[in-house]
């Protein structure tokens, strides 16, 4: 998502090692995100290297820091800054074909797809540090920092078809609103009107990838509010918390549960169940978040209903009855 950058009178200059990597993006001409991932896994950056870059000072309004190293046109190449507790928003990368990231830190990284109607979680894991993960045109990711270490990161995106703006008209996925908001700038929660450029689409999650963007929308809003940032989000913020203490919400998830998710294939149970599990942790540990804050009283009927349904997910017979249903 292009980025507005410095004058090259106030740029800092490229160290050796990121011209060496543009060079190898330019000098391919067939480039793939298989091909885009071996060069940021080959090339000789260092974290030290991208110090100019980085901005871990960033605003509490945006989800993590980001800055623009080199726009090339067809390609760009960024660093994004994460404190611990950043997280992106759901999102693509716009008219991105193909690209790669390398973590310099831990991080956190989620998969999604559009199955029946729903967005929904394909995985959720952690990369260590040195990864690099490849980036093509169909990916809806979510990336952060759940670690108690800040780190960067080092984002190349390109498409051979454009002459600029690689990564403009990406799509934020705002799963509390409905919504899906098209925009040109960062990939964080709570987009102010005039970054965003058409959210008329109409998108749901399954309740795991739902669950989590509730959850890291408020966490965002709780680090907003901290910092003194915008107002006017007291009102989603209640139907938020509204919404997660409601005994509707959680026998809703009960009943999918038993009646919904047995009629589907089995690689989508095995990773509802997997995301759910993971969901429903950063969920609980959330609330002990709120609740020592004193922004928060879950309902007893909602604390029962949720460790039901952990149990059903911990419990070998309904595992297997769903898999042979």
């Amino acid at each position: 998502m292009s980025d507005t950058t410095q004058s090259q009178a106030q740029a800092p200059a490229l160290p050796q090692s990121v011209r060496d990597l543009l060079d190898a993006v330019r000098a391919e001409q067939q480039m793939s995100p298989e091909k885009a991932a071996l060069l940021l896994e080959q090339c000789s950056i260092t974290a030290e290297d991208l110090e100019p870059w980085t901005r871990f000072a960033h605003p509490a309004a945006d989800s993590y820091g980001r800055a623009m190293v080199h726009d090339e046109g067809y390609f760009e190449l960024m660093v994004m800054s994460w404190e611990p507790g950043d997280m992106a928003a759901i999102h693509d990368h716009g008219y991105t074909m193909w690209g790669a990231v390398r973590l310099y830190g831990q991080a956190e990284h989620a998969k999604f797809e559009q199955r029946g109607g729903l967005l929904c979680t394909r995985e959720r894991c952690t990369f260590e540090e040195g990864s690099v993960l490849a980036v093509d045109h169909e990916l809806i990711h979510q990336m952060g920092n759940i670690d108690q270490q800040p780190f960067v990161s080092l984002h190349l995106y390109g498409c051979h078809e454009r002459s600029e703006n690689v990564t403009a008209d990406a799509r934020i996925f705002e799963l509390d609103e409905g919504r899906i908001q098209v925009t040109t700038g960062g990939a964080f929660f709570l987009l102010p009107q005039e970054q965003v450029s058409s959210n008329a689409v109409a998108v749901q999650g399954d309740f795991p990838t739902w669950l989590r963007h509730n959850a890291e929308l408020l966490r965002r809003m709780r680090v907003i509010s901290l910092g003194g940032g915008r107002s006017g989000l007291a009102v989603r913020e209640e139907r938020l918390l509204r919404e997660f203490n409601s005994v509707d919400t959680w026998q809703a998830l009960r009943q999918e549960l038993l009646i919904r998710l047995p009629k589907q294939d089995p690689d989508y149970q095995l990773s509802y169940i997997t995301s759910l599990g993971q969901e429903l942790a950063s969920t609980t540990s959330l609330f002990a978040e709120l609740v020592e804050a004193g922004r928060f009283e879950p309902r007893h009927e909602v604390l029962m209903l949720i460790g039901e349904i952990v149990s059903m997910l911990e419990d070998e017979d309904y595992i297997g009855r769903i898999a042979g249903a």
